[in-house]
C-alpha cells in the first residue's frame, strides 16, 4: 500500500516534470474492465470519429487519401464504415513520413520512434506523448486480466543496451524501487556465465512476477533443464512478449517458473492483447486501439491495426506485420474483443517459387522441437531460391537416427518445393537488442 501511494504521487510528479499525462491516463482506464460490451463500443467509436476527423483535417497523407476514397469522417457512425479507408503499410510510413505528420504536432510532445525491423521492414514514426502513456498504463490493464496487481516484487528481462544504461539514471531508480522491478539485460544472455547469474539472481530472490522478451525466459528454462536446476518456488505471473509464443516453450516456462500469460504490442504500439486466463484467448484493448483483418483465404489474417491515442502521426488502417488466427469465441467474463493467437510476423513466412507458403514458427517450432526435446532453439536461413539452412541448436549430438528422423519431418513438408541441409550448433546468436530471429530470407521471391 505504501508503495502504492509513493507510484501515485511519482505519476503525478512525473507529469508535471516532462509533461507526461499517465495519471490521468490511470484515473481514465481505471474502471476499464468492468464496462459492458456497449459501453466499450461506444468509446471506441467515440475516439475513432475523433481520431478519423483530426486525421482529415490535419493531416495531408490523410486528407488525399479520404478524399481519393470517397470517406467522410464527419458521417462515420459505424465500424464498418472503415471498410472504405485503404490499409496503411510499412512502405507507407516510409515513404510518407512528413505528408503523415499532423499539422498539430508541436500540441502532442512527439517522440521518434523506430521498430526494430523484425517484420523485415524497419520503420519510424512520431508517438505523441499521450499515446505512449495511455499504451504503457493500459499494458497494467491487459495485465490485470490475469488476476495480476502492480508492486509485488518483479524481475524484467528486457532491453538493449540503451534501455540498461536509462536503467542507471536517478530517476529510473526511483522507479524501480516504486514498482518493486529488478532490471536484467536480456541482451547480455549469450553464455553460460550470464544464464547462471540469471539463475543465482532468481533463487536468491522471491520473485512474484518476471516478465520479458520470450525466448530469453524459454532460454533461461533451458539452461536449468540442462543443468538440473530448480529456483526452489513457484514464480506467480510469467509475462512473456515481444517475441512469438510456441507451445514447446510454455510448457517449459511453466515447468520451471510458474504459469504464462502472454502479451502481444509493438514498437509501433503499445498495448495491444493479453492472454485470459478465463477463455484461454487474447484479450483487444478495444478502448486503445481498433483491430481489423486483412481479407485471406489461410486460417490466418493479416492483423491490420488502428491506434486510437496517437494525434500526432495517425496510423489508421495499419498493417502491422502480425499474422494473427481470429476467433468467434466469446468470453465469459470480459466482453472485450478477442483473437486466438499470434501466430507470427509475415515475415516469418516462407513465400515459395511456386506459390506456396511455410509458416516457419508453426511448423519448424511446434513440430521440429516437441519431438526432438534435446534441441533448444531453431534458425532458418534461405541461402538461394532451391536452398533451405536449417540451423539447429542442441546441448548434446543429434544421433543418426534422429538425424534421419528430423529429416523425415522436414521431407513431408519441403521435398518437391525446396532442399535443404541441416546445421548442428550449440548456439543461435541473438541480435544486439537481446531478441532471435527465426527466419533469415536472403532471396525474396
Amino acid at each position: 500500500m505504501f508503495r502504492q501511494i509513493l507510484r501515485t504521487s511519482f505519476l503525478k510528479i512525473s507529469d508535471l516534470v516532462i509533461g507526461g499525462s499517465k495519471f490521468e491516463v490511470l484515473k481514465e482506464i481505471r474502471g476499464i474492465l468492468d464496462l459492458d460490451k456497449l459501453q466499450i463500443r461506444k468509446v471506441q467509436l467515440k475516439k475513432l470519429k475523433r481520431l478519423l476527423i483530426h486525421a482529415y483535417e490535419t493531416v495531408p497523407f490523410y486528407k488525399s487519401r479520404f478524399d481519393d476514397a470517397g470517406f467522410n469522417p464527419y458521417e462515420f457512425n459505424e465500424l464498418r464504415d472503415m471498410d472504405m479507408i485503404p490499409i496503411l503499410s510499412r512502405d507507407d510510413l516510409q515513404n510518407n513520413f512528413e505528408s503523415l505528420k499532423s499539422s498539430k504536432i508541436k500540441e502532442y510532445n512527439a517522440k521518434l520512434v523506430a521498430s526494430g525491423g523484425s517484420t523485415g521492414v524497419p520503420v519510424r514514426l512520431l508517438a505523441s506523448q499521450y499515446s505512449r502513456d495511455y499504451g504503457s498504463m493500459i499494458a497494467e490493464t491487459g495485465q490485470r486480466l490475469s488476476g495480476w496487481k502492480p508492486g509485488k516484487r518483479t524481475l524484467k528481462i528486457w532491453g538493449n543496451p540503451i534501455n540498461v544504461a536509462r536503467s542507471k539514471t536517478f530517476k529510473q531508480k526511483i522507479k524501480n524501487y516504486l514498482y518493486n522491478e529488478t532490471l536484467f539485460p536480456a541482451y547480455s544472455l549469450s553464455d553460460i556465465k550470464s544464464f547462471s547469474e540469471l539463475y543465482g539472481l532468481l533463487k536468491s530472490k522471491r520473485f512474484f512476477c518476471v516478465t520479458g522478451y520470450t525466448n530469453a525466459i524459454y532460454y533461461l528454462c533451458v539452461f536449468m533443464r540442462d543443468n538440473n536446476l530448480k529456483i526452489g518456488y513457484r514464480i506467480q505471473y510469467v509475462f512473456t512478449t515481444a517475441e512469438n509464443l510456441q507451445s514447446y516453450q510454455r510448457d517449459l516456462i511453466e515447468k520451471y517458473l510458474g504459469p504464462v500469460y502472454d502479451c502481444y504490442g509493438s514498437t509501433e504500439i503499445l498495448g495491444l492483447g493479453y492472454e485470459c486466463p478465463v477463455c484461454g484467448n487474447y484479450h483487444v484493448m478495444d478502448t486503445h486501439v481498433f483491430l481489423d483483418y486483412k481479407d485471406s483465404t489461410q486460417e490466418y489474417k493479416h492483423a491490420i491495426i488502428t491506434d486510437l491515442d496517437n494525434f500526432s502521426m495517425p496510423l489508421i488502417k495499419y498493417q502491422i506485420g502480425d499474422l494473427i488466427i481470429p476467433t468467434t469465441e466469446k468470453c465469459a467474463r470480459y466482453p472485450l474483443s478477442s483473437f486466438e493467437s499470434v501466430l507470427g510476423r509475415s515475415s516469418d513466412v516462407l513465400q515459395l517459387k511456386n506459390g506456396g507458403r511455410l509458416v516457419i514458427p508453426s511448423f519448424f517450432g511446434s513440430k521440429l522441437i516437441k519431438d526432438f526435446q534435446t534441441i533448444s532453439a531453431y534458425q532458418v536461413e534461405r541461402v538461394s531460391e532451391d536452398l533451405l539452412i536449417v540451423r539447429l541448436a542442441t546441448s548434446s549430438t543429434l544421433s543418426t537416427n534422429d538425424i534421419n528422423l528430423i529429416n523425415e519431418n522436414l521431407k513431408a513438408q519441403l521435398e518437391g518445393y525446396i532442399e535443404w541441409q541441416l546445421e548442428v550448433v550449440t548456439k543461435i546468436k541473438v541480435s544486439k537488442n537481446g531478441k532471435h530471429k527465426i527466419l533469415i530470407d536472403r532471396v525474396k521471391v
